[in-house]
């Protein structure tokens, strides 16, 4: 139960932070092609079969299961809390900016503020701390290894090119943020 909890609560804010931002769009460019809607739907489908099929009967994919203790994946529960926290706490602070598909629209702004204040991807390490709590609430290391393998595939594709769009949009002022920011993490050190 709590791992359906915390899958249909992810779902809803991001779809409540999609709509929302939609009705604001305005006019956008949009930096990828039809192949990347390609990319979402292979990769999607087997992260969806996943959970839907962990969801209807787990025993269907028993043999994923880990044999995790229980005390460990009852710290799943107050780990999804956090989870679901960050990631309504990145959606906002992303505003109208919000996107699933990399783009810049009319009257685009730079976030850093909130958690872009110290990291410029903070929506990807949400996803890898979202798979852990998965991992945890399932018990299963094909669901949440598939999110995962998935999720870092995205990751490699196209982390590098919204760094590009966002340096053509933004130019010097997303250099100095990149200078002061972690990627995926907050730096340890900042930049001098």
């Amino acid at each position: 139960l709590a791992f359906v909890a915390t899958f249909l609560t992810f779902f809803f804010i991001r779809a409540y932070w999609f709509r929302r931002a939609a009705r604001a769009r305005g006019a956008a460019t949009y930096h990828e092609g039809a192949w990347w809607n390609v990319v979402r739907i292979v990769f999607a489908v087997p992260i969806v079969a996943g959970l839907v099929l962990y969801f209807v009967d787990p025993s269907w994919l028993a043999g994923g299961r880990l044999g995790l203790p229980d005390a460990l994946r009852w710290a799943g529960v107050p780990l999804a809390f956090v989870v679901l926290a960050l990631v309504w706490w990145i959606q906002a602070a992303l505003g109208d900016n919000f996107e699933t598909r990399l783009h810049i629209r009319e009257h685009h702004t730079l976030v850093t503020h909130g958690p872009y204040r110290r990291v410029r991807h903070p929506m990807y390490a949400a996803f890898y701390l979202l798979a852990l709590d998965i991992l945890l609430l399932t018990d299963n290391a094909w669901v949440a290894g598939t999110i995962v393998v998935l999720l870092t595939a995205v990751m490699l594709m196209r982390v590098r090119h919204e760094e590009e769009v966002l340096l053509a949009a933004f130019g010097d002022e997303y250099g100095a943020y990149m200078a002061r920011t972690g990627r995926f993490l907050p730096r340890l050190r900042q930049a001098a």
